[in-house]
């Protein structure tokens, strides 16, 4: 009885996946990725890091994360002959570097969250489009999100195929 069940769950599967491959093939992408790796996303987002008010606060964020390095590294040297008051300063001032550092960090996190949000709002129109042309070209039957998916082999991901399209749309619509 046993083998039979088995038998029976192998055919269903089997027939399953003859369905599947006769609707089309099953297909996974990372739309923000192919979005953020084209020409014209990677462009904009250096034009961000280029701009004085974002170069001045990553300027500012790297000598702070160097004079808390310093810091910590002399009070490491430096611990064993400081009184109790002299580590409690010591240790109030690196945390105070600390909270500093993350504010910086976050805010050029969020400038370049802005940025990537705003590139894959003013992108989504053409992906779409070169989307659906991918998935007739393609014979995609089934397309999941590759972050939905627990596993996908390569030659399901079809990431770098939107990439490369985007760039030859956004070209086009450039040249005209």
């Amino acid at each position: 009885m046993l083998k039979i069940t088995k038998g029976l769950v192998f055919v269903a599967a089997l027939l399953a996946s003859f369905q599947v491959a006769a609707q089309g093939r099953i297909a996974v992408v990372n739309i923000e990725t192919a979005i953020l790796s084209t020409d014209s996303a990677q462009a904009s987002l250096k034009a961000l890091a280029d701009k004085p008010d974002f170069k001045e606060r990553k300027e500012k964020f790297e000598d702070l994360l160097k004079k808390y390095e310093e810091d910590a590294a002399a009070f490491q040297k430096d611990s064993a002959v400081l009184t109790d008051e002299q580590k409690a300063n010591k240790i109030k001032s690196l945390k105070d570097q600390e909270d500093e550092i993350k504010l910086h960090q976050t805010k050029l996190q969020e400038a370049q969250q802005m940025e990537a949000q705003m590139i894959l709002r003013n992108m989504s129109q053409a992906t779409q489009e070169v989307l659906r042309d991918l998935i007739t070209t393609e014979s995609i039957g089934l397309l999941l999100p590759a972050n939905a998916v627990m596993h996908a082999d390569n030659s399901y991901n079809i990431t770098a195929k939107l990439t490369d399209k985007l760039n030859q749309k956004l070209a086009e619509a450039s040249a005209k």
